[in-house]
C-alpha cells in the first residue's frame, strides 16, 4: 500500500514536469521557425523597406535593428524599434531609406524581447546598381558637335531588374570636329 501511494505521488509529479519539459521544447523549436524578409534586396532613396518576418509568438516585442555593414560604412546609425506580433505571429513595418545610405549594405536583425534564443536576421543594400549592368540608348542617334540648342536624351534600362541610382546623369561632350553616331564618335 505504501509503494502504491509512493507510485501515485511520484505520477502526480511527474505530470507538471512533463508539462513544462514540453512548454520548453516548443519554445526552443520556434527559434528555430522565426523569419524576417523584405520586400526586395536592393533600394534607391526615398524608397520605402516593407519588413515583414512570421512564426513569433502572438502578442510577443520583437526588437529590430538596422546595421551598416560592408566596405561603406556612412557617420551615422539607426535606433532600434520595436513590434508586436500579430494574434498570428506575423510583422509588419515600413522603414523609409534615406539619402545618406546611398552605396550602402544594411543587416537587418529582429530579436524576440521574451525569448532571446528567437531571432532572424537579412541583409540588403541601397541603391548598388552594377556599372555596365544594363543599356544605353541616345535620342537622337546622329549628332555632331559645334551645334548650338542641341538636345541630348540618354535613357538607361537597369537590365536583370537592377536599378541606377536616383540622380544618375551621363554628360557626352562631342568635340567640334567629331560626331555621335549610333553609340561611336567619329572624327569628321
Amino acid at each position: 500500500m505504501k509503494n502504491e501511494f509512493l507510485l501515485r505521488l511520484k505520477n502526480v509529479w511527474l505530470l507538471p514536469i512533463l508539462f513544462l519539459f514540453f512548454m520548453a521544447m516548443s519554445t526552443t523549436g520556434k527559434a528555430q521557425t522565426v523569419t524576417i524578409f523584405t520586400d526586395q534586396d536592393d533600394y534607391l532613396p526615398g524608397e520605402s523597406v516593407i519588413i515583414t518576418g512570421s512564426g513569433w509568438i502572438p502578442g510577443d516585442q520583437v526588437q529590430l535593428s538596422i546595421t551598416h555593414i560592408g566596405d561603406y560604412i556612412p557617420d551615422h546609425s539607426h535606433s532600434p524599434w520595436t513590434l508586436t506580433a500579430d494574434v498570428n505571429g506575423n510583422l509588419y513595418d515600413e522603414w523609409p531609406v534615406g539619402d545618406m545610405e546611398l552605396g550602402t549594405t544594411m543587416w537587418l536583425k529582429a530579436q524576440s524581447l521574451l525569448y532571446p534564443l528567437m531571432k532572424a536576421d537579412k541583409v540588403f543594400t541601397d541603391g548598388n546598381a552594377v556599372s555596365g549592368n544594363g543599356t544605353m540608348t541616345a535620342s537622337p542617334a546622329f549628332v555632331c558637335g559645334g551645334g548650338y540648342g542641341l538636345t541630348y536624351t540618354f535613357s538607361f534600362n537597369g537590365g536583370s531588374g537592377n536599378k541606377w541610382n536616383v540622380g544618375s546623369a551621363l554628360t557626352i561632350e562631342v568635340p567640334l570636329d567629331y560626331c555621335w553616331i549610333h553609340r561611336h564618335f567619329l572624327k569628321t
